[in-house]
Parts: structure tokens; C-alpha cells; sequence
């Protein structure tokens, strides 16, 4: 007895999400708005991918579908954990590159190494600069100390920003 209530159920909640769905695509508008929609997330998507760029290691530079592949199999050369010794080879290679290249690291020395651990250099910006404008001068200012400390330092700003933008005791704790 039990078991047909329950199967009752299941097909009368599947004639009342068929009876709604017939209902909403009864009116020409709410047609018209679905359409909007697909037309808009397609536009959208083929945006995000064409926006995705690589360069490779001949200062090339790729768009589409291919460059998020190729940038995420470069990315991954750094997967695993992020060390403080990781972290100090990614600052110390920039610094070295900057040095080298006063205006702009060129695109050929891009591809080759700053794209494949940019996201790291840029992770360590924002624990020096948390509640001010992108600085890259702060990673010039960084003393081997500050960089073995660097997840300490992560978290007293994660602290800081909760005590500060917590809205209830709970989250102001962390």
C-alpha cells in the first residue's frame, strides 16, 4: 500500500512539473525571453573564450579554446603544493627577470616562464597589498624574512578583513 502512495506521488509531481512547464511555454513572451537568454549566454561564452590568451615560448600569441588548454598544461607544471620555497623561486626568477629587462619583459621571456607561474606572483602582490591598489613595487620591497613568513602574513590579513568587514561576531571570528 505504502509503495503505490509513493509512486502516486512521483507521477502526480511529474504531471504537475509537465502542467508547469506547459503553462510557461504557452506564452509567446516567456518564449521570446528563453531565446533572449540562449542567444545571450551564447554570445557570452563565445566572449570568455575568445578573451583567453597564451603566449608561447617564440613570444607568440594564441586565442581561443587552444590557449586555455595550452596556458592550463603550462600552469601545471606548478600544481602541488605552495611551498615558501616555490614561492621564492617565482619571486626571485621575476626580480631577476625585471632586472634584466628595465621597461617590459618581452613576450618570448613571457611564454617561457612568468605565464606559467603568474597566478603565484600575482597570489603574493595581494597578501602584501590586501587593502590597497595593485603595487608591484611591494614584491621589490619583500625581504627573504617577509617571504619564508608570507603565509603568516596571509593570515593575519585574512584576520584583519574579518574582524573588519564581519557583519556578525561569527564572522568576525576566524
Amino acid at each position: 500500500m505504502h509503495f503505490f502512495c509513493i509512486l502516486e506521488k512521483r507521477q502526480v509531481i511529474k504531471m504537475m512539473f509537465k502542467y508547469e512547464l506547459k503553462k510557461i511555454f504557452s506564452k509567446r513572451m516567456n518564449k521570446v525571453l528563453l531565446a533572449a537568454v540562449l542567444v545571450m549566454t551564447v554570445i557570452y561564452s563565445g566572449m570568455a573564450i575568445g578573451s583567453m590568451s597564451y603566449t608561447d615560448a617564440d613570444g607568440q600569441s594564441h586565442t581561443g579554446i587552444d590557449a586555455g588548454r595550452l596556458l592550463a598544461e603550462d600552469v601545471n607544471q606548478w600544481k602541488g603544493k605552495l611551498t615558501t620555497e616555490k614561492i621564492s623561486e617565482v619571486i626571485n626568477d621575476y626580480k631577476t627577470l625585471s632586472a634584466k629587462y628595465q621597461d617590459e619583459i618581452p613576450n618570448t621571456e613571457y611564454g617561457k616562464t612568468v605565464q606559467s607561474y603568474y597566478d603565484i606572483y600575482s597570489f603574493v602582490i595581494g597578501v602584501l597589498t590586501p587593502d590597497s591598489e595593485w603595487n608591484e613595487g611591494a614584491v621589490y620591497q619583500l625581504s627573504d624574512e617577509q617571504l619564508q613568513d608570507i603565509y603568516t602574513i596571509y593570515q593575519d590579513n585574512m584576520k584583519k578583513m574579518a574582524e573588519e568587514y564581519g557583519t556578525t561576531p561569527e564572522k568576525r571570528l576566524l
